[in-house]
């Protein structure tokens, strides 16, 4: 709500909260029981008041304990979605952050196939050193979409409306700023420009720090894919907003890897495709930012904060996996699976 933030519990607690003025790097028991906060009446339900004035400089946490328990809140302002990307969110976004309550991790769901209108024609070199054909194939493709100029953030034009465009449409849509993307975006063009090679089997994948989603409180989640490797005869890992793949004894693995092994995290290694990524952001007033993203600073157990905004470990998003087949499916128009199905 706009005056706050109202949370329901199944039981009565003692309650109590902190402000902070931007989102802590770190939140350990050590830093969580020496902030200053503010007791509630205990109850099952509580509202937070929201700051009069909330910062539009940066994402910022409002940290709930009960008990030995806490949860984070991790607030975009209007402000702050506004004066980053230009994009007006009524009330902004109010995300689950860290929390010592532990989720059940989710099983692999296949949900429905995607559809892309038109053949890509993009040519592409493969690319890079790896041993796998396939691998060197996706990295080439990679490059050749990363350079060209893409405009991250979020719009308030219909996604499916996007996706109802042959690929030169959609990237002459973000050329001339009419359309912006972020992970699942950019997956889907990534999707689009491989799904008609015959060379290159790939899939969506869907991760979240967990689901389902609770009302007006939205989880971590990103978008990515998987590509299959005949030569290891199973799905891996190939992210191509962060431009990075996941290793494990010397061997890419996949999502359900990831979350198969979630506690040997200290096993696993990024491995950067791509040397940087520019980033490029239309700000509330109009200007054009380009920032360069090193794929080599994704974490995988760490949570951290840089200038467009607060990301957790990369291993946090695969507690639940869901995967769309792609099957070189391209169409020539677009049609509903919904109503031919």
């Amino acid at each position: 709500m706009a005056e706050g933030v109202t949370l329901t519990f199944d039981s009565i607690a003692d309650i109590s909260y902190t402000v902070q003025a931007s989102v802590p790097v770190s939140l350990s028991p050590d830093d969580l029981f020496s902030m200053p906060s503010t007791k509630l009446a205990a109850a099952n339900e509580v509202t937070i008041p929201l700051p009069a004035q909330e910062p539009d400089d940066s994402e910022y946490s409002i940290i709930v304990q009960f008990g030995d328990d806490s949860v984070e809140l991790i607030r975009q302002s209007e402000g702050w979605l506004r004066k980053k990307f230009g994009f007006d969110k009524p009330g902004g976004y109010t995300i689950l952050g860290r929390r010592s309550i532990e989720t059940p991790y989710g099983s692999e769901i296949e949900s429905t196939r995607m559809e892309f209108v038109g053949k890509s024609r993009i040519a592409v070199t493969p690319i890079g050193d790896s041993p796998y054909h396939t691998i060197r194939v996706a990295t080439g493709l990679l490059h050749h979409l990363w350079a060209q100029p893409i405009k991250q953030g979020p719009v308030n034009l219909p996604y499916d409306e996007f996706l109802k465009h042959p690929m030169p449409e959609k990237l002459q849509l973000i050329r001339e700023g009419e359309f912006a993307v972020m992970c699942a975006g950019f997956r889907d063009l990534f999707l689009h420009a491989a799904a008609s090679k015959t060379s290159i089997k790939i899939r969506a994948v869907a991760a979240m720090n967990y689901a389902p989603q609770l009302p007006d409180l939205i989880s971590y989640s990103h978008a990515t894919a998987e590509i299959w490797v005949p030569e290891l005869k199973r799905w891996v890992l190939f992210d191509p907003w962060l431009g990075i793949m996941v290793m494990m004894n010397g061997e890419p693995i996949g999502a359900m890897e990831i979350q198969k092994n979630y506690s040997k995290a200290d096993e696993m290694q990024i491995v950067p495709v791509i040397a940087g990524i520019p980033r490029f952001f239309q700000q509330s007033d109009g200007t054009v930012k380009r920032k360069l993203f090193d794929p080599a600073s994704v974490s995988m157990t760490e949570f951290t904060c840089e200038e467009l905004g607060c990301a957790p470990g990369y291993r946090e998003y695969f507690q639940r996996v869901s995967t769309s087949e792609v099957n070189s499916l391209v169409v020539d128009a677009w049609t509903s699976f919904n109503e031919i199905n």
